[in-house]
């Protein structure tokens, strides 16, 4: 297994079209400016039969509500 790290925008990353198997986005959709230029460029760099997995935080959550009123 190999992995590279690449510091880029997230609508314009420096990698091939379709050289990734999978992406994984983690509580970063919602912070983003263009967020549908980013999903499109995740688009672009999956190979065909690859997978986006996105995860978005559901503030306030469950875990948020016990830290802050102990419920």
């Amino acid at each position: 297994m190999c992995f590279k790290f690449v510091k880029s925008s997230a609508e314009n990353i420096p990698l091939d079209t379709e050289c990734v198997d999978k992406i994984i986005i983690t509580c970063v959709v919602n912070h983003l400016d263009f967020p549908i230029k980013t999903l499109n460029e995740c688009k672009r760099l999956l190979k065909p039969g690859g997978e986006i997995l996105i995860y978005l935080p559901c503030d306030p959550g469950m875990l948020y509500r016990y830290i802050v009123t102990g419920k």
